[in-house]
C-alpha cells in the first residue's frame, strides 16, 4: 500500500479522535475548560515535576499552562511546591481532590470508547488491537 494513503488514514484518524474528545468534553466543558482537563491528564501521568518541565514535555506554552494550573490549584485539583534548594523552580501536582477527578473523568472517557466498541465483532477488535499496537511501537520510536 501506499505510504502517502496511509499517512492520509492516520491524519483521517488523528481528525476524528480529536472530534471524539471535543465531543467527551462537552461533558466536562460546564466545569473544566479543555485545556485544564489537558493539563489534568498530563499532571497524573508525569507526576511532581516543574511547570518548565511538565510545558516542554507536552507541547505547551509556560505561560498558559500556568494559568491553567493556578486556576486548578484555586479549584483545590493542583497543588504548587517551590522548590527549597531553588525558588526559582516550582513543582506542581496533583492533589487527592485532582487525582480523584481526573481518574473519574479516564473511567468516563474509557466507558464511551467502550461504548463505540461494544457492537464490534471479537475479530475485528482483534484487528484493531493489532493494528493499534503496531502503530504504537511505530510512535514510540518517533517520539
Amino acid at each position: 500500500m501506499d505510504r502517502k494513503i496511509v499517512a492520509e488514514l492516520m491524519m483521517k484518524n488523528h481528525n476524528m479522535m480529536h472530534k471524539l474528545a471535543e465531543k467527551m468534553n462537552v461533558m466536562y466543558e460546564k466545569k473544566y475548560s479543555r485545556h485544564k482537563i489537558f493539563a489534568l491528564i498530563w499532571l497524573s501521568k508525569l507526576g511532581k515535576k516543574r511547570l518548565k518541565d511538565i510545558a516542554e514535555h507536552i507541547g505547551m506554552s509556560s505561560s498558559s499552562l500556568c494559568v491553567a494550573f493556578s486556576e486548578l490549584e484555586k479549584e483545590g485539583l493542583v497543588l504548587r511546591e517551590i522548590d527549597k534548594s531553588d525558588r526559582r523552580n516550582t513543582y506542581y501536582f496533583l492533589s487527592k481532590e485532582g487525582k480523584v477527578v481526573i481518574a473519574n473523568i479516564l473511567e468516563e472517557i474509557k466507558a464511551i470508547i467502550l461504548r463505540i466498541l461494544e457492537p464490534l465483532k471479537e475479530d475485528e477488535i482483534k484487528e484493531i488491537a493489532e493494528a493499534l499496537s503496531v502503530i504504537n511501537e511505530i510512535l514510540e520510536k518517533y517520539l
